[in-house]
């Protein structure tokens, strides 16, 4: 049974009359000038790609002048977008949404919109309360207001925010693209030591999410800053050099999920573009177990790591007691700021070198190194010996959906 949408002028437009109508035209810009109830109800019911695939598409060169021209048409950004995604994205690739949307509302909704039944169905696509906050602040605000944040926030992961890694995780899985996270060339020295956030095999594609410490450095100390930006040439210059694919997503250009999201997928389109390839992407919902993965999986703030350090006496609890948290702080620099207040416990000149290495010859795994001897792997990983003493070792899985 088709569902129908009712238009404007009290006509049900069933997928078959959408279809039928578009079949009338030979661009989108002619079908929705001329029958704007039946474009919209294709894109609301998401019918609009199989409408318009008879249709010629029209390439336009958008510069500042006709972007400003075109978004002046529409009052929000989300209805730019939908009538116009090229547009919308040719804007925020080059920075210019601000600009070009100063005189759009920010979809503000009318009053009553956010019943109950509607502020849950907001919070069911989001996987924690900070995700949701930064999305859909009037819907978060109001639960809060009525007394139904604990409801609509049952299903949410209790860390603290799911920032662009766990965004870029979530993308690839609901849409089955194999990836590997944390992704080490071994075998190539310059830049074995030095882990990339994604790559995707089938399209020799590396992805970085830059945090706001790349562009201001950890807590806008300007030495943190300059050793960041000098790791991120290096791995940037080293992968153009093999030839590899790179994709750089910085916080302080793109913030919401979707923006990611669309980054991500005009990339592999131009990917396979270039390589005369075919190219279809499918969405589907995680289940409670990948969904779980995710969330498990994300990356922390600064302030998430700090506040969590402060519960801790030594650093051998703190790797005991929040390992994930522990390990965030050694790879991005924290560690030192985050244990000021901690005792340091010598352990008499136990851990040598020699003898970390020893240590780690029993283990395969690092993880199992890390949970039988965690001030031995602490220390390797301070000391900068880690890469040696682990070279034997099992290391990365590729996550296949």
């Amino acid at each position: 049974m088709n569902m129908t949408t009712k238009s404007a002028h009290n006509k049900y437009w069933t997928k078959e009359l959408v279809l039928a109508e578009a079949r009338k035209y030979q661009t989108r810009s002619q079908w929705k000038a001329n029958a704007l109830g039946s474009y919209k109800a294709a894109i609301r019911e998401k019918w609009l790609e199989e409408a318009a695939s008879h249709m010629k598409v029209v390439k336009i060169n958008w510069t500042l002048s006709s972007l400003k021209a075109n978004a002046a048409q529409y009052s929000s950004r989300s209805e730019w977008k939908e009538d116009y995604p090229g547009a919308y994205k040719a804007a925020m690739t080059r920075n210019l949404l601000d600009e070009v949307c100063s005189h759009m509302t920010q979809g503000k909704k009318p009053n009553g919109y956010w019943t109950k039944e509607k502020v849950l169905e907001s919070a069911r696509k989001f996987p924690s309360i900070a995700a949701w906050n930064a999305e859909e602040v009037t819907a978060y605000n109001i639960a809060k207001k009525n007394g139904w944040i604990i409801e609509a926030t049952a299903h949410m992961n209790a860390l603290a925010m799911p920032i662009g890694p766990s965004i870029i995780h979530q993308f690839l899985m609901s849409h089955d693209i194999e990836y590997e996270a944390e992704k080490r060339f071994k075998n190539h020295p310059e830049v074995a030591s030095k882990p990339f956030d994604f790559y995707l095999p089938m399209f020799n594609l590396i992805i970085e999410y830059h945090g706001k410490q790349h562009n201001n450095g950890w807590r806008d100390d300007p030495k943190s800053k300059a050793e960041i930006q000098a790791n991120d040439k290096i791995k940037k210059d080293w992968a153009k050099r093999q030839k590899i694919n790179f994709l750089e997503i910085c916080v302080w250009e793109v913030k919401k999920s979707d923006e990611i999201g669309d980054l991500i997928l005009q990339t592999l389109l131009s990917i396979t573009k270039r390589s005369k390839q075919t190219f279809e992407l499918k969405h589907r919902e995680l289940t409670k177990t990948e969904l779980k993965k995710v969330q498990s999986g994300l990356a922390f703030d600064e302030e998430t790591v700090l506040e969590e350090a402060k519960k801790y006496k030594t650093r051998s609890e703190w790797m005991k007691g929040s390992s994930k948290t522990y390990r965030f702080a050694l790879a991005h620099g924290l560690a030192d700021l985050a244990t000021k207040h901690m005792t340091f416990v010598t352990e008499h000149g136990k851990w040598t070198k020699e003898n970390i290495i020893q240590s780690a010859k029993k283990y395969t795994k690092q993880a199992e190194w890390r949970a039988n001897e965690s001030s031995a792997y602490a220390i390797a990983h301070r000391k900068g010996w880690l890469a040696e003493a682990t070279a034997h070792m099992v290391k990365g899985r590729i996550i296949k959906q």
